[in-house]
């Protein structure tokens, strides 16, 4: 009979994996990936962001520039800094990604896209509101058109653009825009859905900022209802565009789930995969 209240294993360390497959390999990265994560997840966001621009430096050089790990690293290493305090630096990382992203995937593939509702979104936070809604004005278009009127992305980048409008001052516009999101809501996510009551309390706030004088403007006590995006889970920014797990590598989350658990089946099937990769040749 195991005896009670023994210590438990120790859990191993990145030091055994690079022991045994070298500090280079797939499954070596993917564990420094993983303790990187587990201490932002702690509560650690500033050393989450200084390992991950480790990590960017020796993914460049095993795998090159444009390797996949190289670009997730990239989006993860954006979205620590961004939750370590600096949103402006977070937005400029992801608008650099998303220049990269397009030219290796194009400008249509979900990765690319989701890259450019990260930026976005990290420019509304670090109040670029003119630049928020220009990229969104861009981008809504564009989701649309590749994953349809529907998509959670679309959802969620619509709720943003309208924010950023919102914050400009710009309340007709605003409410354009959550009068197109609201009846998608109601079809996709249903009246009880929190987000779907959110765009219902701004569009009421919203239309009664909107029908007053620009002199008047919404004011405090309107202003009371409407949730801000540091605020409202449904349109937090948690990755390059970690969105909703729309392809194989995991870039997206969606707001039910955790970068955690995207994070794990990316590297879960890069790690089976990595045996017929440059990346596979280069550690051996």
């Amino acid at each position: 009979m195991p005896q009670q209240n023994q210590p438990s294993e120790p859990a191993p360390t990145i030091d055994e994996p690079a022991r045994d497959y070298g500090p280079d390999h797939p499954r070596v990265i993917a564990a420094r990936l993983d303790a990187a994560d587990g201490l932002g997840e702690a509560g650690d966001p500033v050393e989450a962001a200084r390992l991950y621009e480790e990590l960017i430096a020796d993914c460049t050089r095993i795998g090159g520039p444009d390797h996949e790990a190289t670009l997730v690293t990239r989006n993860d290493h954006a979205n620590w800094v961004g939750k370590a305090g600096d949103p402006a630096r977070a937005a400029d990382l992801f608008e650099a990604l998303a220049v990269d992203m397009e030219r290796v995937y194009g400008p249509d593939d979900p990765n690319t896209l989701a890259v450019r509702a990260g930026t976005a979104g990290w420019q509304l936070r670090a109040g670029r509101t003119d630049e928020a809604a220009r990229i969104y004005d861009e981008l809504v278009p564009d989701l649309v058109r590749v994953l349809g009127d529907d998509d959670p992305q679309v959802l969620d980048a619509r709720a943003a653009h309208a924010a950023a409008l919102r914050d400009q001052g710009r309340l007709e516009e605003a409410v354009a825009v959550y009068e197109l999101l609201l009846p998608a809501q109601l079809r996709v996510l249903g009246p009880d859905d929190e987000s779907t009551g959110a765009t219902r309390s701004q569009l009421e706030v919203l239309r009664a900022g909107a029908s007053r004088s620009p002199a008047e403007g919404i004011g405090d006590g309107a202003n009371a209802g409407v949730v801000t995006i540091d605020q409202d889970p449904y349109l937090a920014v948690v990755g390059p565009g970690r969105t909703r797990g729309r392809s194989a590598a995991g870039w997206a989350v969606s707001r039910h789930g955790g970068a955690r658990t995207a994070a794990r089946r990316w590297r879960a099937r890069y790690t089976r995969s990595f045996s017929a990769s440059r990346w596979a040749q280069d550690a051996r």
